[in-house]
Order: C-alpha cells, then structure tokens, then sequence
C-alpha cells in the first residue's frame, strides 16, 4: 500500500469525510412546540431522515475511496492517466454543498404555524463546509504538479517529452535553457512547456 504517498489535502478528505459523518449526524433541523406562549419543547430532525443528507454522506464515501485508491494504483510509480484526483474531488465537493444549500435554502414547513416552529440545526451547516473544503482539497490536488501523470517519450527522440536531460541527469528547459527541477511540466523561469 502507498499511503505515504498521501498528501496533506488527502488526509485533509479523510477528516472531512469523519465531519461529514458528525454533520449528517447532527441536527439538520429542530422542531418547537408552544401553546399559549409556553414552550413544550424541541427535537432535532438528522441528516439521515433525508435523501439529501445520506446522499451527502454517500459522496463523501466515494471521495474517500477516490483517495485510497491513490495508494492501491499506485503505491510507488507514476499515476495513470486517468486517475484525475483533483478534478473529482472537486466535483464531489461541489455537489455535497449543493446538496447541503438545497436543504438550507428549502426549509420544510416554512414559518411558524399553530405553534411549531422549524428552525435550521448546525449539522445542515457543519455538511456545507465541509462540502465546501472537500471541493478545496480537489483544488489543491488538481494544482499539484507532482499529481501529473508519466508522459509518453516523443517517437522523434530518446528524450521525454517534458525536456532532455544532460549526461548528469539534470534536466534543461528547451526554451530558455533553464535548469529544471523534479517533474515539472512547465519552466519556472520562462512558463513555457517543457
């Protein structure tokens, strides 16, 4: 297994998806009761009770399987080309906050009616932020250069794509002459392509 190749926005999905369980968890809503300006009480309605909130809780499980399948496919070399980390991770972010914001904005029972009373709980909010910092984490895998997956050698050449290398092994952009440090795709001193 390849766990020490998790970076820190992977474990940052791994407590995401632990506060997406405690916010689908918490209250999405609560529930008052008054008679004659007495109050009688209130009880919390769960994410669980809805198809928004478990699907949330579903989403987070798929962005965190998407993470542990980096240390499944590979432990030790480069990534396949199809393992786009980021861009899921984005998206998956992106629909639990929906998901979250569609229940927020749709409050059930709307105002106050024949003295029950529904207000929004934090577990609805708790799932939006982490929604929110889930799609943050795809941001940052996304924007990771060392995330790229191996380039395919150009057939005109013994060199890579991305620039040859020097009898020491030392990499130099094409373009500007550059030394270029670790995998990087595009030179730090001109910005052009490798």
């Amino acid at each position: 297994m390849g766990i020490a190749r998790f970076k820190a926005y992977d474990w940052g999905v791994v407590a995401l998806f632990v506060l997406i369980i405690i916010g689908v968890s918490l209250s999405w809503y609560t529930i008052s009761l008054s008679v004659a300006e007495e109050d009688l009480g209130s009880v919390g309605v769960s994410g669980w009770d809805f198809s928004l909130g478990v699907m949330s809780f579903v989403f987070a499980l798929i962005a965190l399987g998407w993470v542990g399948l980096k240390a499944v496919i590979a432990p030790r070399g480069p990534y396949p080309f199809w393992y786009l980390e980021g861009v899921v991770l984005m998206v998956i972010g992106f629909l639990i906050a929906v998901f979250a914001l569609i229940r927020i904005l749709d409050k059930p029972g709307g105002n106050e009616f024949y003295g029950i009373g529904i207000g929004r709980g934090a577990g609805v909010f708790i799932t939006l932020i982490a929604g929110v910092l889930i799609a943050g984490c795809g941001y940052l895998a996304h924007t990771d250069e060392t995330m790229a997956f191996e380039d395919v050698p150009d057939e005109r050449s013994d060199y890579p794509i991305y620039g040859p290398a020097d009898s020491k092994g030392i990499r130099h952009c094409k373009n500007c002459g550059e030394r270029v440090e670790g995998t990087s795709r595009y030179c730090r001193s001109c910005g052009k392509p490798l």
